[in-house]
């Protein structure tokens, strides 16, 4: 006799039926773990993604951050060259009101040169005027001792 395996016989529908379903989870399981590599890789290379756009990021917040330091020294040194364009200006300034106020002294001592000079030639002219006078009363013969004192005095 046979000698038997299983104590029941089996149903080959069953049978049929529990080896398609396998098949179909097998099968199924094939697709999925294919999909779920998909999805894996896919969140891979998203990652990777992200992470370079979080470094370019970073980068671009570090190159903003140089920027705005060299903005700030850049608007240091215009701020310093205005005022240093001021204070020449004020000292250009200072210059023309001193040039106003030299040429204007200028003018006035020109005019009191010129009047100074007029009033040297009337006194050379008064002096000349005395010194022929005086010339003319030591030549005469006077007998006045007094008069021919002064005349010696004066060299006359």
């Amino acid at each position: 006799m046979e000698k038997r395996i299983l104590k029941r016989k089996l149903n080959p529908f069953l049978l049929i039926t529990t080896v398609l379903v396998l098949a179909i989870l097998a099968g199924s399981s094939v697709f999925y773990q294919t999909e779920l590599n998909e999805l894996v890789s896919s969140r891979e290379d998203l990652n990777t993604q992200l992470e370079n756009k979080t470094q370019k990021i970073e980068s671009l917040e570090r190159q903003k951050k140089n920027l705005s330091e060299s903005l700030d020294d850049r608007a240091g040194e215009i701020e310093r060259l205005e005022n240093t364009n001021i204070e020449k200006e004020n000292r250009i300034n200072e210059l023309k009101d001193r040039l106003r106020k030299l040429n204007s002294t200028s003018s006035q001592i020109k005019q009191e040169n010129e009047r100074v000079k007029n009033e040297n030639k009337n006194l050379e002219d008064r002096l000349d005027d005395l010194n022929f006078s005086m010339n003319i009363i030591c030549s005469s013969n006077s007998t006045s001792t007094r008069i021919e004192e002064r005349c010696r005095l004066h060299g006359y």
